[in-house]
């Protein structure tokens, strides 16, 4: 019973953590890579330049997104570290992540045949973004996304 009321409350908490509702994006993403680093024991490091400009609804999608993506990378790369980018201009955003690849990774054409990542490549697409990636066996992946942002 107590571990499906932690595990409860961990889905609901990732599902909006207050610190998104109270405190925006930056912050929100900001402890997404904390806590997942520290879940997943690995590194990842955030950075965030300029003013995010986004309205509330837009900023949750964007959050999800950026959420399912560590997930993605985590999972099937087991990277060491993570560096998640985010660049904000005027209306757009964007995002780089970067990976180092693990000793169980999988190569990149594997991956991207995953229902996991096709499903959020839809997401991207649906959220004004795109999403290209460059993978080099033996170097890092790079995952650069670009949005159109809403302020409001």
């Amino acid at each position: 019973l107590d571990q499906s009321s932690s595990l409860l409350r961990n889905t609901a908490h990732n599902l909006v953590p207050d610190i998104l509702l109270h405190s925006g994006i930056d912050n929100g993403l900001n402890e997404l890579c904390r806590k997942t680093a520290q879940m997943e024991n690995i590194s990842i490091f955030y950075q965030s330049y300029g003013i995010p400009i986004v309205n509330k609804s837009q900023e949750k999608v964007l959050f999800r997104i950026m959420q399912e993506m560590l997930k993605i990378i985590i999972q099937y790369s087991r990277p060491a570290p993570i560096l998640l980018q985010l660049n904000w201009q005027e209306k757009l955003l964007y995002v780089t992540i970067e990976a180092h690849p693990g000793d169980a990774s999988l190569p990149w054409e594997e991956i991207e045949k995953s229902p996991d990542w096709i499903l959020l490549k839809k997401k991207t697409e649906a959220a004004n973004g795109m999403v290209t990636v460059d993978s080099r066996k033996g170097k890092a992946t790079v995952w650069d996304l670009e949005f159109e942002t809403e302020a409001g």
